[in-house]
């Protein structure tokens, strides 16, 4: 079980860092598709950050406290609500508001 979740915590850093990766990667084609200014596209991705720092600390201390395995559905879950939030957002306030929470349910990750 320890391996497996092990596994599953590598697998889970592995794809956040793609997530910014590819987000960065296809700067030029959100910024086209929304419209967007470099200004505005990098307080979007800036937003990311926002909750980030304190979801780490807030769920780190729960994790000291609570089983892990619950624990770490709770942020999968959370995860993959951002990421469809993200595939639907046709404006940057969605945009941000999806980076957000994609960076509270990320932060814990690590």
């Amino acid at each position: 079980m320890r391996r497996l979740l092990m596994a599953f915590l590598v697998a889970f850093v592995a794809i956040n860092f793609a997530d910014k990766a590819i987000f960065g990667l296809s700067a030029a084609q959100i910024m086209a598709e929304m419209r967007l200014t470099n200004g505005q596209f990098g307080a979007i991705g800036g937003s990311f950050f926002a909750l980030f720092s304190i979801a780490a600390l807030v769920v780190g201390r729960q994790g000291d406290r609570r089983r892990a395995v619950p624990l770490l559905g709770a942020l999968s879950a959370v995860w993959s609500a951002a990421q469809v939030l993200a595939i639907l957002s046709t404006n940057a306030a969605a945009l941000v508001v999806s980076r957000v929470v994609l960076g509270a349910g990320e932060g814990p990750a690590f």
